[in-house]
């Protein structure tokens, strides 16, 4: 139906049974309701960014990585078209991009080909290298005082008001 309140309870059932472990009641719920929302919004308005969002979760928790994978991709390519690699949303469409294809075993694969949305998230160096982040090529050891490139403070996920925490290896071991 596209009735929207009949999609908010379509929605709430769906997060339902995903909660509860149950995402192959799910599945059919969101598969309509992203049917529904290209159908009635178009590809890229955000409720349906949303469903292909929630879609590509469900079926990387059932195991079907090839599939979200897919899902996850078709809503980065969205997102940076849109809004553009800066964004918030586009950042976050990135970092399950990128677990996507961690789950696959690619995760090389997706440094290569996301390189210049991976730039948006950090600050390079004066010479334009990225050591620690982009190549690979570890913290060295210079000082934090833009010796090295860091995540900028000036994106969501490395704001002050993140919402979430980075930290090292070595702070996880302690």
């Amino acid at each position: 139906s596209e009735n929207p309140g009949t999609l908010a309870c379509m929605y709430t059932l769906a997060g339902i049974h995903s909660e509860s472990g149950d995402d192959e009641a799910a599945l059919p719920l969101l598969t309509e309701m992203l049917a529904t929302s290209r159908r009635v919004n178009g590809a890229e308005h955000e409720q349906t960014l949303h469903s292909i969002g929630n879609l590509a979760t469900t079926h990387g928790r059932m195991g079907n990585d090839h599939l979200a994978l897919q899902l996850f991709q078709e809503v980065a390519d969205a997102r940076r078209r849109t809004q553009g690699d800066g964004h918030a949303d586009t950042q976050t469409a990135i970092c399950s991009l990128a677990m996507a294809y961690h789950n696959l075993g690619e995760y090389q694969r997706f440094l290569e080909d996301n390189a210049a949305s991976i730039e948006a998230f950090t600050d390079a160096l004066e010479d334009g290298s990225y050591i620690g982040t982009r190549n690979g090529a570890g913290r060295g050891a210079a000082s934090e005082s833009g010796s090295r490139s860091v995540l900028t403070t000036s994106t969501y996920f490395a704001s002050t008001t993140a919402p979430l925490e980075i930290v090292t290896y070595v702070e996880v071991k302690l």
